[in-house]
């Protein structure tokens, strides 16, 4: 029988503290949005470090005893930090809501044409949800039909008294971001004096998305997204999330993109695209490249960019460890 091979303890301690280290990163960036991690999330946000499940386990216990890291009830926080898994037990009860009204309204989204590929992301993505949250969702649209589909979304929700000013319920679908199948790569967002490799805040946001809507185009926006692999080594890619199985376009849509999908299409296109640059215009206007978009294959509305204090932060936090 051969010997079985083992590192040199010192190659494992060295191992431990990479891991240690990336731990700590992990929980530095859900720290800033009040939100511990379980056993597996972290697993699954480790950044640049491939580790098992077990060899985590043993660096969390590590952690926990060296007093840098506290956990309660399968919920894991950087020391005096405890209050937040409370808060993040409090919000998941929250969201049931959210998820509830997203549920609902997709049940008409699903009718419009056009639409490859619907994502949801930031605070219901983590289930980090407040009272007064929108859902925020990435639609993935087809090219040449960007502002059609968008203006289509915005008049069934004003239809449905969804989409028509900020509530103090809460629950309200955002529009905020559409992009083209044709324009899958997420670094063509990097911000002009925020290099992408340093944007904390995108890198993860990828990695917390969760596909509601067309899992054959999300398949191929990990493929046009090959480095989330590199940044998050134990990363695994979600199929369609439970309770969205069954959602597929409906003859309603199917039947509109035959009707739209010649010159008819372009020109109704070509008037919903000059309409909401009209309107949008003002969004732009000093706006720093990368915030706010409104291209042939991005709409992108996002007036308070916050990635670059993210990142400011994140870095400071980092380097105290």
């Amino acid at each position: 029988m051969l010997p079985t091979a083992t590192l040199p303890t010192s190659n494992r301690i060295i191992q431990h503290d990479v891991i240690g280290t990336a731990i700590l990163k992990a929980l530095v960036y859900y720290d800033l949005f009040n939100h511990p991690l379980t056993l597996v999330e972290i697993w699954q946000s480790l950044p640049k470090v491939r580790a098992t499940l077990e060899e985590i386990d043993v660096a969390l216990d590590g952690l926990v005893a060296s007093g840098k890291v506290v956990t309660d009830r399968g919920f894991y926080a950087l020391l005096r930090r405890e209050a937040i898994i409370d808060e993040r037990l409090r919000r998941q009860k929250i969201a049931i809501f959210h998820w509830k009204a997203l549920k609902h309204a997709m049940n008409a989204i699903r009718h419009i044409p056009f639409i490859r590929m619907i994502g949801v992301v930031n605070s219901l993505a983590l289930e980090n949800v407040t009272e007064t949250s929108d859902i925020d969702l990435l639609f993935v649209v087809k090219k040449r039909r960007l502002y059609l589909t968008r203006a289509l979304l915005y008049l069934l929700l004003w239809l449905r008294g969804e989409k028509i000013s900020r509530t103090r319920t809460g629950r309200r679908l955002c529009l905020s971001f559409l992009i083209t199948e044709d324009a899958l790569d997420l670094k063509r967002f990097t911000l002009a004096d925020l290099p992408f490799e340093k944007d904390v805040h995108r890198i993860f946001w990828f990695r917390e998305l969760l596909p509601i809507f067309g899992k054959e185009v999300y398949q191929k926006f990990l493929a046009a997204n090959p480095w989330i692999h590199e940044e998050f080594p134990n990363f695994v890619s979600e199929a369609v999330i439970s309770g969205f199985e069954k959602l597929n376009p409906s003859r309603v849509a199917r039947v509109g993109e035959r009707m739209l999908r010649g010159p008819v299409g372009n020109l109704f296109e070509s008037i919903a695209a000059r309409y909401q640059k009209r309107i949008y215009a003002k969004l732009t206007q000093g706006s720093p490249a990368g915030e706010v978009q409104l291209t042939f294959s991005c709409i992108k509305l996002h007036t308070q960019d916050r990635r670059r204090e993210i990142a400011r932060e994140y870095q400071e936090r980092c380097r105290t460890l």
